[in-house]
């Protein structure tokens, strides 16, 4: 059995093998059941008698280990810009980053939950964020940051794009797969001399 396994993987695409192993843990960490994915967390802090996943948002108070969707706050700006903004606080705007943090992020188990009133919005971004630290000393999360709503549609819809210099084209998703550069951009590192 083992030997057919080993033929197997020589003749199937790595990528797919990852893929497979990929949604088989995603489905696993996915089936806990409830609406919130909070109640696993909840359970963590034995000693917290009120862990159930109210629903509905009149209170301001925070409950440590407690975190209401995120739908409740989605939305609630203190500053409303847009036609689908309603007015809210900064408090709404970290308990929506703060139910977000604990459903979505992958270190969710790594913030220290605190109170959500205590901090500005951008701050209390920054504390929502791992703090660990990878075996060679990088931060593990390199991959979030904020910025301002007009700064990042500037950024976003200035038709100005950032990557290195090649557009990939796929001719064929079967097998055999076939991808080529449809295009590269002068002076990028696309163009580099050496690069193939």
């Amino acid at each position: 059995m083992t030997r057919y396994i080993y033929k197997r993987l020589d003749n199937h695409s790595l990528k797919t093998l990852v893929l497979i192993i990929f949604l088989v843990t995603v489905l696993v960490a996915c089936s806990s059941g409830g609406s919130s994915g909070s109640a696993n967390r909840n359970t963590l802090g034995a000693n917290n008698l009120n862990t159930t996943n109210d629903t509905n948002n009149d209170s301001d108070e925070w409950v440590e280990g407690v975190f209401l969707p995120a739908g409740s706050f989605r939305n609630m700006c203190a500053n409303p810009e847009s036609g689908n903004e309603e007015q809210g606080t900064f408090v709404d705007e970290n308990n929506f980053l703060r139910s977000h943090s604990n459903n979505t992020y992958l270190w969710y188990d790594e913030i220290v939950d605190r109170d959500p009133a205590l901090h500005s919005t951008a701050d209390y971004f920054e504390l929502l964020l791992t703090d660990e630290l990878t075996p060679s000393g990088s931060f593990k999360d390199n991959f979030h940051f904020s910025l301002p709503t007009d700064e990042w549609q500037l950024q976003s819809q200035s038709g100005i794009s950032s990557g290195y210099g090649v557009q990939l084209a796929v001719l064929s998703r079967e097998a055999p797969r076939e991808v080529v550069v449809a295009y590269t951009e002068p002076g990028t590192p696309a163009t580099a001399p050496g690069v193939d």
